[in-house]
């Protein structure tokens, strides 16, 4: 066989030619592993942990399977080993922490001490955490915050205009529970203390605020109440994706909400701050089309993935973590995030069409660094030009169209040596 993904179908018959069982089943061959990136991959995934969802028990055929994918990062809470020294062999760390925090605001502390000391046992966890893996790099502020659309100040409905600081007044709090005024009062203190001390504690780490499906309505409440964006590194997002076309930049649950993250920082004046994707960021489920739609369908959802990946790495994401490594093996398969895995479930563990095409390209994306898009000529057809910062350093070109398709013409300089590959990684020579 060559490069590529190969579905399997069985059927099984008893002894009268009667149809008993069938069983779809699939393989995948990979080209061998000449990676050079380590922790400093933006690449990552979520592998559920020890049988949790009815995942695999066993950690080293998790690893492995994500090694062979190219992925260098895992949710903290996910990943099968304890250390960076443990997990050496697979080149693998944590993309960040947020649950060694208190990282969301939650009700009111009644003291400033109280709050001070919440801090300091997060402070105690983050350090024992950071000196196991030592390239982590981020400290995650909020999780599951902020909902889906657009803030109103960006959807040109009010005018984006940053209120005044106010400290929380421990001695005459403002009544949290019936005053939303107060609750937004309350955030925006909180998230202010905690990025003053996680910034004191960890002067080299970067700090990054929002975990919503665009968190761009939660950005801009923490501004309206006087928050200081200089305050953090970069801006985060966790968009579902499902089955939203990646490009889509509008109240929509895809990577195109990236768009409306630095346009919330731009309509309050900040023009420095870079966005990156956050741990459970977009699952493309093929069990909403697989019985239903057509095979083009699922094809699609594939195709989805791996344009996920690319405007990712054109936005500048450190962390690209969509999906589970495998499905869940539980009730939890019947949701779109259970369903979101790159392998069926377990025991099974066959890889889907999108982990072959996401495995050839991290690996032909190896060490990339975004340049520029290319003119194509089209508004709807994409070249985006990439540096492969390997030993030997080169280029690197994805072109693609979110809808049907395209020929491309494109001219290299006269004895450029010029290698294609498609999404299976089948390779020619030009």
């Amino acid at each position: 066989f060559g490069v590529g993904w190969y579905g399997l179908f069985y059927k099984f018959k008893d002894e009268t030619g009667r149809e008993i069982a069938e069983h779809e089943a699939a393989f995948t061959v990979l080209a061998p592993d000449d990676r050079e990136a380590g922790y400093e991959s933006p690449y990552a995934c979520w592998p559920l942990l020890n049988g949790y969802h009815g995942s695999n028990p066993n950690p080293i055929e998790q690893l492995d399977i994500m090694r062979k994918a190219g992925y260098r990062k895992a949710w903290g809470q996910a990943l099968h080993v304890k250390s960076e020294e443990e997990g050496k062999p697979w080149k693998v760390t944590i993309s960040s922490i947020y649950q060694q925090l208190p990282y969301n605001p939650g009700f009111p502390t009644k003291t400033y001490d109280e709050l001070v000391k919440k801090f300091d046992r997060g402070v105690v966890k983050a350090r024992e955490t950071f000196e196991k893996f030592p390239h982590c790099e981020v400290i995650q502020l909020l999780h599951e915050q902020g909902g889906k659309d657009l803030a109103s100040e960006v959807a040109g409905q009010r005018p984006a205009v940053r209120g005044e600081y106010r400290a929380w007044d421990f001695e005459n709090p403002d009544d949290f529970h019936k005053s939303q005024a107060a609750r937004e009062r309350w955030e925006a203190f909180f998230c202010t203390e905690f990025c003053k001390r996680m910034r004191k504690e960890f002067p080299n780490k970067r700090i990054m605020i929002g975990n919503g499906s665009s968190s761009s309505q939660k950005i801009a409440c923490l501004l309206r109440n006087g928050f200081d964006l200089n305050l953090v590194d970069q801006l985060g997002i966790e968009s579902k994706g499902f089955t939203t076309m990646p490009e889509l930049n509008a109240n929509r649950e895809s990577p195109g909400m990236f768009w409306a993250l630095r346009e919330t920082a731009r309509v309050f004046g900040y023009s420095n701050v870079t966005v990156n994707a956050c741990n459970e960021f977009v699952f493309r489920p093929e069990r909403t089309v697989q019985r239903s739609w057509s095979r083009d369908k699922i094809m699609q959802i594939t195709d989805f993935s791996v344009r996920d990946y690319l405007i990712c790495l054109i936005w500048g994401c450190d962390i690209i973590s969509t999906g589970h490594l495998e499905d869940a093996n539980d009730a939890y398969y019947d949701t779109n995030w259970g369903a979101g895995g790159q392998c069926k479930f377990y025991p099974f563990s066959y890889p889907k069409r999108m982990f072959t095409a996401l495995a050839v390209l991290t690996r032909i994306l190896d060490c990339p660094k975004f340049l520029r898009m290319v003119d194509s000529g089209e508004n709807c057809s994409y070249i985006a030009e990439f540096r492969r910062n390997r030993k030997i350093p080169d280029f690197a070109y994805a072109l693609w169209t979110p809808q049907f398709g395209a020929t491309a013409k494109v001219k290299f300089p006269s004895g450029a040596k010029i290698k294609v590959y498609d999404i299976w990684g089948h390779e020619s020579t030009l």
